[in-house]
């Protein structure tokens, strides 16, 4: 299931890109990707399967390089923690020699 959550997560940080990536908007981005889930959920009262897991999934996708977190502050002017997508730059040839 984390694992699924991890690459869901993910896709939607991409799907986000340019756009503020806060938890909730990523928690709204994957209802809207499995809607029936939610609505499942909706329908028993409860939170969906993916909210209590997506905090702790995006710290691990962030101790692990894949998304960068940052702290901005809203309109409201509260503090909110959003995400993005980490670049690997490619790896540059080594030239020239040691002396």
């Amino acid at each position: 299931m984390t694992s699924d959550l991890r690459r869901r997560a993910l896709d939607a940080i991409d799907d986000l890109d340019g756009a503020t990536a806060t938890g909730s908007a990523l928690l709204r981005r994957l209802r809207e990707q499995s809607p029936e889930a939610a609505s499942a959920a909706e329908d028993a009262g409860a939170a969906s399967v993916d909210e209590p897991n997506l905090y702790p999934v995006l710290h691990r996708l962030e101790a692990d390089w894949k998304v960068r977190a940052t702290w901005q502050i809203g309109a409201d002017g509260a503090p909110h923690r959003t995400y993005r997508r980490r670049r690997r730059m490619p790896r540059l040839p080594f030239k020239g020699g040691l002396g």
